[in-house]
């Protein structure tokens, strides 16, 4: 059974100073972050991790912030349509 990236984040966490989680299913597609994927992920580790996949609006930048998280935002930039 493979593992899930909550799994694979604890096991990584002592080689590693921080994480940068993309959810590839969402990557440039604007349609919004996957915010409980993301809540996941932040209780697996408590290395910094940097949000990427979906991202569209400022109120998920803002989430993302609240969770302790940076995020790397592509297409919504590059399209001129971060709301």
């Amino acid at each position: 059974m493979p593992l899930g990236p909550e799994q694979v984040t604890a096991q990584l966490e002592p080689f590693c100073a921080a994480f940068l989680c993309t959810d590839v299913d969402r990557e440039g597609t604007m349609t919004g972050a996957n915010l409980d994927w993301f809540r996941r992920l932040r209780k697996a580790t408590s290395h910094p991790i940097i949000a990427a996949g979906g991202i569209r609006s400022q109120r998920e930048l803002a989430a993302l912030e609240k969770l302790g998280m940076d995020a790397a935002v592509g297409m919504a930039v590059y399209k001129h349509r971060l709301s």
